[in-house]
Parts: C-alpha cells; sequence; structure tokens
C-alpha cells in the first residue's frame, strides 16, 4: 500500500527535534505513534505527552494519557510527575479550559 513505518530510534529523534524547537502540536502525533508502537521509554513518552497536551490546554486529553500510565512500574519521580500533570488538568478543566476536537 505504499506505507513506511518510521523506525523507533527514528520517531524518537522526530520527538527530540520538534520538542527542542518548541513544536508541541507537530509532536503530539510522533509521541502518540512512538507510545503505540513501542514498550522502549513508554513510560517517559507518556508523562512528556501528558505535559505537552496540558501546555497545550487539551487538558482532558491529558488525563486520557495518564489513565494509561502502567502505575505499577512507575519510580517515585515518575509518580510526582503525573500526580503534578493530574492537579495541572484538573485545574484547567475547573477554570474552564474548552478543548477543540483534534
Amino acid at each position: 500500500d505504499g506505507t513506511c513505518e518510521l523506525s523507533e530510534s527514528t520517531v524518537f529523534l522526530l520527538i527530540r527535534g520538534l520538542l527542542g524547537q518548541n513544536q508541541y502540536t507537530a509532536a503530539v502525533p510522533f509521541l502518540r505513534e512512538h507510545i503505540e508502537r513501542f514498550s522502549h521509554r513508554r513510560t517517559a513518552l507518556q508523562l512528556n505527552l501528558a505535559k505537552v497536551l496540558v501546555h497545550l490546554e487539551r487538558p482532558r486529553k491529558a488525563l486520557e494519557v495518564l489513565k494509561q500510565l502502567d502505575t505499577a512500574t512507575l519510580d517515585d519521580d515518575a509518580r510526582k510527575s503525573a500526580e503534578k500533570l493530574i492537579g495541572y488538568a484538573k485545574l484547567q478543566i475547573e477554570q474552564g479550559t474548552i478543548e477543540l476536537s483534534e
């Protein structure tokens, strides 16, 4: 069908490059692809995706990502990051943030 899948390292480099240039909206689909297709770095990238979504004022989407975390495998830092992001997302929702669909 003419489609090709990017390797894990290529997707990760794209994510790093886009985030490094503050191209958050452009990075979201690559973050989602990496999380879906590869287990390597999944937790860190889920936290990054949630952080980007909170930054983009998409708190409900961020909470969806955070709900998918494997909480049993989180270390203390990751757990604290997740809790902070949940707090930020809930605050945005309480403040009436309107999310546009993707």
